[in-house]
């Protein structure tokens, strides 16, 4: 406490941790503690990067736009549009509609409208996985 505001949360700042395949993130070269966000530095990969981190208005609700981003990214293996919000097409079943709906409430392009924190962000994801492995 404060928060910290990553900023630059990509799939190239992910890595698997040898031995544990644990993922980690790394490169906090350009985290900000969220009080100290009154500045305007404009940080990140447009790809990732919400709104409001183009106006050098970064919050840790910024770093679950880019997360949901990377999400995306993983799973389509492309980059999202800039400044869209992110949604896999071509939906074949019900896991894949609810993983859809979970991106495009992580990327929503207000901030007030995306998942508040990354604990809830995890649940719904958690919630999805339970299903997947219910459901073969």
């Amino acid at each position: 406490d404060p928060p910290i505001v990553h900023q630059d949360f990509t799939p190239d700042n992910l890595l698997v941790e040898t031995g544990t395949s644990k993922l980690k993130l790394v490169d906090f070269n350009v985290t900000r503690e969220e009080v100290s966000m009154r500045t305007n530095l404009v940080v990140g990969k447009q790809a990732f990067m919400p709104p409001e981190q183009f106006k050098g208005k970064a919050s840790s609700v910024s770093d679950i736009y880019a997360l949901g981003c990377t999400l995306y990214f993983l799973y389509q293996g492309e980059e999202p549009e800039p400044l869209t919000v992110c949604r896999i097409e071509g939906k074949e079943d019900a896991i894949l509609e609810e993983f859809s709906s979970i991106l495009s409430k992580a990327t929503a392009l207000d901030a007030a409208k995306r998942y508040q924190t990354a604990g809830e962000l995890k649940d719904k994801l958690e919630r999805l996985l339970e299903k997947l492995a219910n459901n073969p």
